[in-house]
């Protein structure tokens, strides 16, 4: 075990080394896509380029898949482990290389949203009729995207609207029906609707340009659906409905080709029946409240033509309401963010960045004995640096070496990173890092009591360190060779990763029934691989074939590694196959996702078995003059697969949803 994760931190170094020895001049026209000098000033003008796996999504592709919200596109899209309890509304969060959303970095609009309170991010919050694009990161981010703990990768959601387009209207309604459904009604479960307005203003003076976004959503679901109890026996789910709904508003107003201001605010409310586990008979209502307002500045030039500068501030609140025959809480959470990053670009061939990130909360909780103000941050520098190769001429190298200094009570404690990523030519690149994590005790994890749980202020912090290392190949227009004839995308990857006083909340027992608490662990190791493949364009079709391979070790008291327990609610084997065909304004897809058995508690006592699920969709568009229509239907889950995600929450089986959206230009 730790010689497969010594093996692939070697390689990662290997490859860090790999394209720099030996360096001479380059030729002439070598090095592509670097700042250059325009009115004895430097612009960027390349793409953004990560030394990290980076899969970055379009709308194009979210109005494709039609999720009811984001945590669905994300399983759909990018094959990422998703954990639920239950269906629409319930809790979710994804996993990015076995790391949950408490060790991922979320950000809207590059701002940093995840909770002070719970370290995570609620995806269903998010109005998916507004996003524009989803960034995801896997394994280590530049120090820019990366937050405390954030050793799984990070998430960058955009909802800002793309500059200078033209007026657009967006609506959609859906209705979701449960199959076999138990009572009439369960054929017309949920409801969604959406809308969205956009547009772009130019002032008189052509320099100036307002892009804006008006979106919401509204949300009834029964999640009324048949399961299966521990006899076996056929029952209707009862006691999870929801209502929620959210507005958004962005704004991005373009003073002049090099400064840009944007502004955005969103709000997003629901009232929820959760039902505890299935053989419980427990049941609660949860009111969910949760707003965010962020302004930020963005200069590519500022004070000197060669220095870029961004900053932001942004505001959240969220209120969780919790009401149960047991227990009645209140938790109420404040927390102003803010954040500013430079670029000096010294030359064509080297940025220099530096920036900080700061948080402040207050947290007002029943389950907290008094009021937390808390407060964390950090500050970090980096550089990018460009150089040139010495025996391979072609393509180009970016080294990215960083560090964070975060800031706590404890001190100020470095959490470096390096990276490199050869691009072998347009099409083809070779990427590694190596990288070290520090996370902190989250609120609840330190303060919360009652619930079944409490927590530990005596945590420790989260320690760690990992590598990466991955090959990608992206079809350009003059590619060529058998990759070009086989693939559009090839991306392959393997990562190892280390935690020590890892944080997990476990049963203080191996029944998997005693009280829930935060501990350290001695020591959790993390490996595994991937492999991506997307053929291209096929006749009328394409096809998309995911696999990801994890493994862990849970070192702690007195198990060792020759115990193999594994981490809790990870799959070691993910697969996804997808096939879609276009005829005229016919779209067709089908696709399948399976996934291997996970442990329900930190001693494997307890498993949930291997489970695939079949889905598909068929959609017709109709074109006018000026506007659009497209009719579609969507089918998940089509063998009523009967699985679970999280132990005792049934997922839903056969999902038929019937939709309509239209388009306004």
């Amino acid at each position: 075990m730790k010689s497969a994760c010594i093996a692939i931190l070697c390689c990662a170094c290997a490859v860090l080394c790999l394209p720099l020895s030996g360096q001479s001049a380059p030729e002439a026209g070598s090095i592509e896509d670097v700042p250059v000098i325009e009115d004895e000033g430097i612009t960027v003008v390349r793409e953004k380029e990560e030394t990290g796996s980076t899969v970055t999504l379009d709308r194009a592709s979210i109005d494709e898949v039609k999720p009811l919200d984001l945590a669905g596109f994300l399983l759909s899209s990018t094959g990422a482990a998703v954990t639920r309890n239950g269906g629409y509304g319930m809790v979710s969060g994804i996993s990015l290389r076995g790391f949950g959303s408490g060790r991922i970095a979320y950000f809207i609009n590059g701002i940093p949203v995840n909770s002070a309170r719970s370290g995570d991010f609620d995806l269903s919050s998010i109005n998916i009729a507004s996003v524009e694009c989803v960034e995801i990161i896997s394994g280590a981010a530049s120090a820019v995207r990366a937050s405390s703990g954030s050793i799984g990768g990070a998430v960058n959601i955009i909802t800002l609207p793309e500059a200078g387009r033209s007026s657009r209207v967006r609506a959609g309604v859906s209705s979701l029906s449960q199959l076999p459904a138990g009572k009439p009604a369960d054929f017309a479960d949920t409801q969604r609707y959406s809308a969205s307005v956009s547009g772009s203003s130019a002032f008189p003076d052509a320099d100036r340009v307002l892009s804006w976004q008006v979106s919401g959503f509204a949300t009834r679901a029964g999640n009324h659906y048949r399961a299966f109890d521990q006899f076996g026996r056929a029952v209707r789910l009862d006691g999870s409905e929801v209502l929620d709904g959210g507005a958004g508003f962005d704004a991005s107003m373009a003073f002049s080709p090099v400064l840009k201001v944007n502004a955005a605010v969103h709000a997003y409310a629901a009232e929820k029946n959760v039902a505890g586990k299935l053989y419980s008979g427990y049941t609660g209502h949860q009111k969910d409240v949760q707003s965010t307002a962020s302004v930020s500045v963005d200069a590519k030039r500022f004070l000197i033509d060669e220095v870029s500068a961004a900053c932001s501030v942004s505001h959240t609140f969220s209120l969780l309401g919790w009401e149960s025959a047991s227990e009645d809480s209140v938790h109420r959470l404040h927390t102003v963010s803010a954040l500013g990053n430079t670029n000096l670009f010294v030359s064509a061939d080297v940025q220099m960045l530096a920036g900080f990130d700061g948080r402040f909360s207050v947290l007002d909780s029943t389950n907290v004995q008094d009021t937390v103000l808390d407060a964390d941050g950090a500050f970090w520098m980096g550089a990018d640096w460009r150089p040139p190769l010495g025996w391979q001429t072609a393509g180009r190298v970016l080294v990215s070496p960083s560090s964070r200094f975060v800031v706590s009570g404890s001190g100020v404690v470095p959490v470096p990173r390096a990276g490199i990523a050869w691009f072998v030519t347009d099409s083809t690149a070779l990427k590694a890092n190596v990288f070290a994590a520090y996370r902190l005790p989250t609120l609840n994890d330190r303060y919360w009591t009652g619930g079944g749980g409490a927590g530990n202020p005596d945590l420790k912090s989260e320690r760690g360190f990992g590598a990466d290392i991955g090959f990608s190949y992206r079809r350009s227009g003059v590619s060529g060779g058998v990759l070009s004839a086989l693939a559009e995308v090839v991306e392959l990857s393997a990562h190892a990763s280390s935690l020590e006083d890892a944080i997990i909340w476990a049963s203080g027992g191996e029944d998997g029934e005693s009280r829930l608490q935060p501990m350290n662990l001695g020591e959790a190791w993390y490996w595994g691989a991937s492999a991506r493949w997307e053929s291209g364009k096929i006749g009328v079709g394409r096809v998309s074939a995911l696999y990801s391979f994890l493994d862990s070790r849970i070192r702690t008291g007195r198990y060792t590694e020759r115990d193999r327990l594994r981490v809790p609610y990870q799959s070691m084997h993910r697969a996804d196959l997808s096939l879609s065909a276009r005829f005229g304004d016919l779209f067709a897809s089908v696709s399948a996702h399976a996934e291997s058995e996970r442990w329900t508690t930190m001693y494997n006592t307890i498993s949930l078995p291997p489970f695939a699920t079949l889905s598909a969709s068929l959609s017709h568009t109709y074109s006018f003059k000026s506007a659009s229509a497209e009719l579609y239907l969507k089918a998940e889950n089509l063998a009523g697969a009967s699985y679970q995600t999280i132990e005792g929450y049934p997922m839903p089986g056969a999902q038929l949803t019937a939709g309509l959206s239209v388009s306004f230009d």
